[in-house]
């Protein structure tokens, strides 16, 4: 499938917010400006480390957010065929995490996430992570029957935390030329069967 294509069918298929017990999932809105600000700013500026085209830790404004981030957001993810899904808490209704979607060159789907350090270890990327499967394989987006993941040899709870949503270890370490940081250029690949 094509990026233009897979952006479309992405759309599509998670257009509407996905519920959890203490979740709530779906697209960036314009209107989500300030609490995109903070989860920028949040844990030290952690997410910033992991946003393609700001590599600097400045301070995030919803200003910022509106005028330059939501567009490039937009731009990138239409170019790569991608969707950057939100999390944001139930509770406390700041967003706590980030999935990116999208497939690689041999055009199978990966769902990636990320959960700011101050929202780990309360089982709330798991619990997004398996509705966001969920809705992905009831509208067969995995044709190939699999999804895959890769990880940085350094990133152990990573690793386990693919390992407990049933992936599996496809091969050895390779080598990912791409990856801003020299600690993550070796990367683990996974798979899960669907």
């Amino acid at each position: 499938m094509k990026n233009w294509e897979l952006y479309d069918v992405l759309r599509k298929i998670y257009g509407r917010p996905l519920e959890t017990e203490r979740l709530t999932i779906g697209p960036i809105r314009v209107q989500d400006d300030f609490k995109l600000a903070a989860m920028f700013n949040a844990d030290g500026g952690d997410f910033q480390t992991h946003y393609y085209g700001h590599p600097d830790k400045d301070p995030f404004t919803a200003a910022h957010v509106r005028a330059v981030t939501l567009k490039r957001w937009e731009w990138h993810d239409k170019l790569t065929g991608s969707i950057n899904l939100f999390v944001q808490s139930k509770d406390t209704k700041d967003l706590v995490g980030c999935f990116n979607i999208y497939q690689d060159n041999k055009e199978r789907v990966h769902i990636a996430p990320y959960f700011l350090p101050s929202a780990r270890q309360r089982g709330l990327c798991g619990e997004s992570y398996d509705a966001i499967f969920q809705r992905a394989v009831d509208a067969e987006l995995f044709p190939e029957g699999e999804v895959v993941a890769i990880v940085s040899v350094s990133n152990i709870a990573s690793q386990k935390f693919h390992l407990s949503r049933h992936f599996r270890q496809a091969s050895g370490p390779v080598f990912m030329p791409n990856m801003r940081e020299e600690k993550d250029r070796w990367c683990i690949p996974f798979v899960r069967d669907i």
